[in-house]
């Protein structure tokens, strides 16, 4: 066939005679003749290409993305992945079916079990796509360990990694043969819904659902109207807000809501989790409350807080031997009472997190070696003189 409308070889060597003799064309025609060559190559020359490349094990093989497959060639032709099986027969895709993809790595490379174990979970995938709804629950309810109270506490992390026994299937798979119209990975309520087609009604499920629905009410409420619902607390003041324990701010709701902190914190546009941090919890008092005299006092000691815990140790001792009072011996003479209500110069912090900063063991407000320890860490040798009992 010598005509150029149909012979690629015919329509470059016309080009050749149009447009004169160039790189492009002479890069073309090589290309050709190599792909014309390879066509006349036999399975077992093509295996011997692709095995000769040290670069390319099986492994490298069962690794190539979605992207690598269709540019694949085999090594000095122009032989893509679905020439490749045609001519070793392969039946399939092998660019878009990992199953032909493996199938022709046996055809190169012969058995090997991670090859025989990665064929073996696609197996199983495929017996599992052939089972009923009724085949997948039961699988699922004959587990011992699969009860609905242990469906519902699954995490996001369990969800995303859990198989129906005996199967390669997942959640969003069994959701779909389940006819559950959303991801029960990334949503608790599908994943609700999924324990309702398995375990069918029960009194803990509705209780969960009935939770997760308030759940998603309290999502739907505006700023405005989840500030009102705190401030509908008689009990809860501005003073009795600042004053919340950190187990109290873990447990704290929005009243007739199953709102936490956080979620309320993300709602009212504040960068941080107040359950863990006074200052979030603070300016999450301001959005709810407004400016205050008693607010901004809280606030401005948070500062200080902060600011202290960036000094370093040596600033920190300078600050406790800035004080023209406060020598070693008037250190030693502290009353207990003293070392509690004691704080460093300037700043907020007491003698407990001094003593951690310091790298000193114990509590020295109510345990007199480590409080010595601290002096220790604070006051030159030469002021030990006087003192005999220098603690070890």
């Amino acid at each position: 066939d010598r005509d150029p409308s149909t012979n690629h070889r015919f329509h470059l060597l016309l080009a050749r005679e149009i447009f004169g003799e160039s790189e492009i064309v002479s890069s073309a025609l090589l290309k050709n003749s190599q792909r014309k060559a390879a066509s006349h190559l036999t399975g077992a020359q093509l295996v011997e290409k692709i095995i000769s490349d040290p670069k390319m094990t099986v492994e490298r093989w069962m690794a190539m993305g979605w992207r690598e497959k269709p540019k694949f060639r085999v090594p000095d032709t122009d032989i893509g992945l679905r020439v490749l099986a045609a001519k070793l027969k392969v039946e399939g895709d092998p660019v878009c079916t990992r199953k032909s993809h493996l199938l022709l790595a046996q055809k190169i490379f012969g058995e090997s079990e991670t090859l025989s174990s990665a064929l073996l979970e696609i197996s199983k995938h495929e017996a599992s796509t052939l089972l009923t709804s009724a085949e997948l629950i039961d699988r699922i309810v004959s587990d011992p360990k699969m009860r609905v109270a242990t469906w519902i506490g699954m995490t996001q992390r369990e969800r995303r990694r859990y198989h129906v026994p005996g199967t390669e299937m997942g959640l969003e798979a069994l959701a779909t043969q389940l006819e559950v119209s959303g991801n029960p990975i990334a949503s608790h309520k599908f994943h609700l819904q999924l324990a309702q087609k398995i375990f069918g009604e029960s009194e803990v499920l509705s209780s969960a659902l009935l939770k997760n629905s308030r759940q998603e009410a309290s999502l739907a409420l505006s700023p405005a109207d989840l500030i009102n619902k705190v401030k509908s607390d008689p009990q809860m003041t501005l003073q009795r807000w600042i004053a919340m324990t950190q187990r109290e701010r873990v447990g704290y709701r929005v009243p007739g809501t199953t709102m936490g902190l956080r979620a309320l914190a993300g709602q009212l546009d504040i960068k941080g989790n107040p359950t863990n941090n006074h200052k979030f919890h603070l300016q999450l008092a301001q959005k709810i409350f407004g400016e205050s005299e008693v607010l901004s006092s809280a606030l401005l000691r948070n500062s200080r807080q902060e600011a202290s815990l960036a000094l370093s140790p040596a600033d920190l001792i300078n600050k406790v031997k800035s004080d023209p009072q406060m020598t070693l011996q008037r250190w030693i003479a502290m009353t207990q009472r003293e070392r509690v209500e004691y704080r460093v110069p300037g700043t907020t912090m007491g003698l407990r997190v001094l003593a951690t900063r310091l790298d000193v063991d114990g509590d020295p407000t109510c345990n007199r070696k480590s409080h010595l320890m601290l002096a220790q860490k604070i006051f030159d040798a030469a002021e030990w003189g006087v003192f005999p009992q220098r603690p070890n």
